[in-house]
């Protein structure tokens, strides 16, 4: 039995045709194996971007809120340095700190609605999320039972700004006492993303 060949009408001018392979016929007119065709395009296939980790974004909030800090700080203490600084300006600075520690804490808010509203609720059913912002943003409190004071992101920054006329020695102690205070919340923060991410904070349900 003769085999079948494929009709290429090669004495086109000007038409170029794909390359193919056609099926051949087997023994008793049975159809052949599939054969590849060439030079036939598929779709790419799409690769979508890791999400960043919650960590990551917490991480890139507080490394921009440091550099615009440090930055509007410098200006501040230039004036302090030079004694021309004035209480408005103190209170213009921190002013300042108070409304860029609140858009810290919408970013750290922000990184944090990636996790599911059951994993950011602890043993007893409270959610840390508002713990965190409350850490970060605002007021310092003391216990009425203990006595013992929490401080926050906010109260450490606004309470160490060096006053107009303050020694050269009181503005260096101070500016490391609040680069110290923004790198304590960076770490509190991460740790509680952390805690988050593994299900487990909070005191333990008792079983009876």
């Amino acid at each position: 039995m003769s085999s079948r060949t494929a009709f290429r009408p090669t004495d086109i001018p000007g038409v170029r045709l794909e390359d193919r392979v056609v099926l051949s016929g087997g023994a008793g007119g049975a159809m052949g194996g599939s054969v590849l065709l060439r030079n036939v395009r598929t779709p790419s296939r799409v690769v979508r971007p890791a999400r960043p980790s919650v960590s990551s974004l917490v991480d890139v909030a507080f490394d921009s809120f440091q550099e615009q800090f440090r930055q509007v700080r410098s200006t501040y203490l230039a004036s302090v340095q030079a004694g021309t600084a004035t209480d408005a300006d103190r209170k213009a600075f921190n002013d300042y700190v108070a409304q860029r520690v609140d858009l810290l804490a919408q970013q750290v808010t922000n990184s944090m609605l990636v996790y599911p509203k059951g994993s950011s609720r602890g043993n007893d059913g409270s959610s840390v999320l508002p713990l965190m912002v409350a850490r970060i943003k605002g007021d310092a409190s003391t216990d009425a039972e203990t006595g013992r004071q929490t401080t926050t992101l906010k109260s450490s920054l606004t309470s160490s700004t060096p006053a107009p006329g303050a020694s050269e020695t009181t503005i260096a102690l101070a500016s490391m006492a609040q680069d110290d205070a923004v790198e304590a919340s960076r770490v509190s923060t991460i740790n509680g993303v952390t805690i988050v991410r593994n299900g487990y904070f909070g005191a333990s349900r008792k079983k009876g």
